[in-house]
């Protein structure tokens, strides 16, 4: 007979259950909060079936530790365990919060209907969602080191600016990257009251200036570590004193906000990647007020217009009826804005081109955008060469324990170089390109990565000041790893350069400096996550809203379970929402239109 089989079923009950009020048959699970019907004057059948199948795990060292407490003493001076309340709280949140609903889901009866959550109103959910944010800007603030560095950008949704700010460190104890997302906020609206800084447009960055975002920075560093008096306060006196850099896009805004406070920029290398899959297409034709060409397209650029334009023309209703007679796959169209969709559109229309030949009816002016077989060729070479761009360009992207470091980064956009250097100029990404705001910065960040601190120049030393530690650890090398079977372009690279920092690396000088973000792609993944949110139906979310569910959803692992919920219950200045009377800042703005 097995140990599960040995439970008694009254001690299961006494365990696990709860019976409801006015309903002798009816009993609540206390893990799981799942009704189960067992009339138990016929046995516990039912309810023991529930706990060795759901809580099988644990459920005799539980069963074993609760009989032995009813014994000894109550159970709760061994194990701290959150009550019905917390439970209830945390699984409206984590539900809403993870599946991007309105708040007033709590409150819709279909969602109470089908689940064993009890009833809840918005305004009294989003009182205890801003407690658990101040409680995850307080683990942010005990976890994090002494300086830290910061991850911005922006983004814009028609007329409405956003921007996104992430604090990152390095935990020296388990040697990974911590990154935070502490302010998720938009541009205010213009009103009568409004002062309009003599600022040129080539120094705004998505309607910002560089003082505008130093502001909305310092703002955020002061909720987060609870600085209130001017004593405490981040400011211009002090800012560098605490950020150790600014990964951001490489643009002039970005670039004056960094050089007003005295703290290093680390440009984005996917924005630099881009900028050179832009370069190695040519020029774009260019004509004055006249209509006048003052400046011809090169070659690539004029059959990827002309792809794009006839990739737009099989979208149309009539043309991608007759496109669906033969293929099932549908024509895709270049984004300006990601380098990526070029090569999605090229492989798309490859994939598709002896489909669209095949196509007898296609009308005149479709005919006349459909690449010739000597245009076809060049696409097709292009493509080959544009593999190892979109390699690159994924690897760049990788987040946790795939997340790239300044070294790699590096590495294989060198790589890049000496394969396609010849060929295409690839200023952009070049480790000297004039885009990059601070060399010595990202070039001492790489040296201290790659094990070659030694021989960083002065103005190398200088630009990273602020990682030297006080004592110096021996670093033991690891044993290299063997190339896995399948290996593309990029892993290649990165192992080989991996391997030659290994045999070379030695004590370091300086703290731990994975943290130093390569690119700002985490940023770009907030931004689209925050699109689920930011919908029609929820028109009438309000700023802080927001900020508020966008600071829950990616910082989830800072509230990870219902005893979040129940500390909070538990505290010395908890104070119950629902006891409180309703105030006009709290009036729900989260609703489907």
């Amino acid at each position: 007979m097995t140990e599960i089989a040995k439970l008694k079923g009254k001690e299961v009950y006494q365990t696990y259950f709860i019976t409801t009020e006015g309903e002798a048959t009816l009993h609540k699970c206390k893990e799981c909060s799942r009704i189960v019907r067992q009339n138990i004057g016929n046995g516990y059948a039912n309810l023991v079936s529930h706990v060795t199948t759901m809580h099988k795990d644990d459920c005799i060292e539980k069963v074993r530790a609760f009989m032995g407490a009813a014994v000894n003493g109550t159970m709760d001076h061994f194990v701290r365990r959150s009550n019905e309340k917390a439970k209830n709280i945390f699984g409206w949140m984590d539900w809403i919060v993870q599946e991007n609903l309105p708040l007033t889901s709590c409150e819709n009866k279909n969602f109470r209907k089908r689940s064993n959550l009890s009833i809840m109103t918005a305004k009294t959910l989003k009182k205890y969602m801003k407690m658990v944010k101040r409680n995850v800007f307080r683990k942010i603030k005990n976890q994090a080191p002494s300086t830290y560095g910061l991850i911005i950008d922006g983004w814009s949704i028609g007329s409405v600016h956003y921007f996104a700010i992430f604090i990152t460190w390095t935990n020296e104890t388990r040697r990974s990257v911590e990154e935070y997302l502490i302010y998720f906020g938009e541009n205010e609206d213009v009103d009568e009251s409004t002062e309009f800084e003599d600022i040129a447009d080539d120094q705004k960055h998505f309607g910002f200036t560089a003082a505008d975002w130093f502001d909305i920075i310092c703002i955020a560093l002061n909720e987060v570590f609870e600085n209130y008096t001017e004593e405490t306060r981040i400011n211009i006196n002090n800012f560098d004193s605490f950020v150790e850099f600014i990964s951001a896009d490489n643009c002039s805004t970005n670039a004056k906000l960094c050089n007003d406070s005295g703290v290093p920029m680390k440009g984005c290398d996917s924005h630099r990647l881009n900028l050179a899959v832009m370069e190695m297409l040519g020029p774009e034709e260019k004509r004055n007020r006249t209509g006048s060409i003052v400046q011809h397209a090169s070659v690539m650029q004029t059959i990827t217009q002309k792809l794009d334009r006839c990739m737009g023309a099989l979208k149309t209703l009539k043309n991608s009826s007759l496109l669906r007679t033969k293929t099932n796959l549908k024509a895709e169209r270049r984004n300006k804005t990601r380098w990526s969709s070029l090569y999605q559109m090229i492989r798309k229309w490859l994939k598709i081109k002896d489909k669209v030949a095949a196509v007898e009816e296609w009308p005149d002016e479709v005919l006349d955008l459909i690449p010739d077989a000597t245009e076809n060729r060049k696409l097709a070479e292009y493509m080959q060469k544009l593999k190892h761009f979109e390699s690159v360009s994924k690897k760049l992207q990788g987040s946790g324990e795939k997340r790239m470091t300044v070294f790699g980064a590096r590495e294989i956009l060198d790589q890049l170089i000496r394969d396609h250097g010849e060929e295409f100029p690839l200023t952009a990404v070049k480790k000297d390109a004039a885009i990059i705001q601070n060399k010595y910065f990202e070039n001492a960040i790489y040296k201290i990565q790659a094990g070659l601190e030694g021989s960083m120049d002065q103005r190398e030393k200088n630009s990273v000041k602020i990682f030297l530690k006080p004592l110096v650890d021996n670093i033991e090398v690891g044993d290299e790893h063997e190339p896995a079977e399948e290996e593309d372009y990029a892993d290649r690279a990165l192992r080989v350069a991996e391997q030659q920092k290994r045999r070379r690396v030695s004590a370091s000088k300086y703290r731990p400096t994975d943290h130093v973000s390569p690119t700002t792609n985490i940023v770009e993944r907030a931004n689209s996550q925050a699109k689920l949110i930011i919908t029609d139906r929820r028109s009438s979310l309000s700023p802080d809203t927001v900020n508020m569910l966008m600071i829950l959803k990616h910082n989830r692992s800072l509230w990870p379970s219902d005893m979040t919920i129940q500390e909070i219950l538990d505290s010395n200045n908890f104070r119950d929402p629902e006891e409180e009377s309703d105030s006009e800042e709290e009036e729900d703005d989260d609703h489907d239109a």
